[in-house]
């Protein structure tokens, strides 16, 4: 779970610190920078892979690497640098501490590390016992767990992070085994046009729906065959957040080794293809929410998208019930103050599991700050004010 994040230097977010619940929503207007904080975190998640800290970057920011970096009206200097760093509770409760900073040079485009700190925090979020990561000079030292033996140091300018560095692994190294494991379940989703991508897809065993929800048909089919009482369960969400929806089912053409995607609507059958975009948008957040195969957090942008109001109404109530049953951390970037409204009205009994985040763009860049009054009675209408730039 994804306790706080800092970053600095990244797109929009020139320092920007920001504190996450179990359920945490990012709502501001178009360009407020809603979608860099997801991909901030996503840049986190990927450079603890054991792909270059230039790969993740471009990876987070759909392959254009120089404008991860903040400019903020300037020109392009020499070197441009970024900061990206998360409190993450990992499983157990033991809560750590991880900091990556990285120069791009405007020049030959080499993006290298040049500071790199992990450390365990109290549960007062401070600092204790000695780093197990952190940079001394030009190297950047990396403790064993077993005192007596000398640190592992390697210089300044890697072209990978140490944290996915498969070499510093075993029971010398635990902390960043549990952190690398915490973040390979993140999980992210950006669902436009599925409806066009659910033509007959060939079957392969597949974990996850994918980032755009290319591998939702192979997933789905998984879930039927191995977990069926799972997709029960997920027809009946589906039910729920979208009236009239009374199955639907996945076939495998044995001939062909094809999978088809049908719906059963108001007792008439229907392809994939034949339904709105947002049915096919739910029911993919719907299955990623209930993946049994790692996820630990998801984040979601504006899931809303192609649903009427009573159905944006209902996804919120599914989001929120979802994420405490299968304790999920979900966040949400959106536009809908409606969205928001309707997860705080059912949230009495658990107002600490949710944050809701005002997100503006201002002179200097993204601007982050909690809502004023939020709760059951906080109204879609103040939200939507609240969201206004003058205020």
């Amino acid at each position: 779970m994804l306790c706080r994040l800092s970053v600095k230097g990244y797109k929009s977010l020139t320092e920007t610190e920001i504190d996450f619940a179990q359920v945490t929503f990012l709502l501001g207007l178009l360009g407020a920078g809603k979608s860099n904080i997801l991909r901030s975190i996503m840049a986190l998640r990927d450079v603890s892979g054991r792909q270059t800290v230039g790969e993740a970057l471009a990876s987070s920011n759909e392959g254009d690497l120089k404008d991860a970096f903040s400019l903020q009206g300037r020109k392009l200097a020499k070197k441009q640098e970024l900061t990206l760093g998360g409190d993450v509770s990992i499983r157990g409760g033991e809560l750590l501490r991880y900091r990556v900073s990285v120069s791009l040079d405007a020049v030959t485009q080499k993006v290298a590390v040049t500071d790199e700190y992990l450390c365990a925090l109290s549960r007062q979020q401070e600092p204790k016992g000695v780093p197990r990561i952190e940079r001394e000079k030009s190297r950047i030292k990396i403790r064993r767990r077993v005192q007596q033996s000398p640190p592992y140091l390697e210089d300044v300018g890697l072209l990978h992070a140490l944290l996915g560095d498969p070499r510093l692994s075993g029971k010398n190294y635990p902390e960043l085994e549990s952190l690398r494991a915490e973040l390979a379940g993140w999980r992210f989703y950006r669902l436009g046009g599925l409806a066009s991508r659910q033509n007959p897809t060939r079957y392969q065993e597949v974990e996850d729906i994918g980032y755009g929800g290319e591998q939702l048909l192979p997933f789905l089919r998984r879930i039927q065959m191995e977990r069926p009482g799972l997709f029960r369960e997920l027809q009946m969400w589906l039910g729920k957040v979208i009236q009239g929806v009374q199955s639907f089912d996945v076939h495998l053409d044995e001939q062909y080794g094809a999978l088809h995607l049908q719906f059963k609507v108001n007792g008439q059958d229907f392809v994939a293809d034949g339904l709105p975009e947002g049915l096919l948008r739910t029911l993919a957040l719907l299955a990623a929410m209930i993946n049994p195969w790692g996820s630990r957090m998801i984040a979601l942008d504006e899931p809303e998208n192609g649903l009427d109001p009573r159905s944006t109404d209902r996804l919120g109530e599914a989001l929120l019930q979802l994420a405490l049953e299968q304790d999920l951390q979900v966040v949400v970037g959106t536009h809908s103050p409606w969205l928001c409204e309707r997860v705080f009205a059912q949230s009495e009994d658990c107002p600490e599991s949710l944050s809701l985040l005002n997100v503006q763009q201002g002179d200097d860049g993204t601007i982050v700050m909690p809502f004023e009054g939020t709760g059951p009675l906080f109204a879609a209408q103040r939200l939507a004010e609240a969201l206004e730039p003058e205020n």
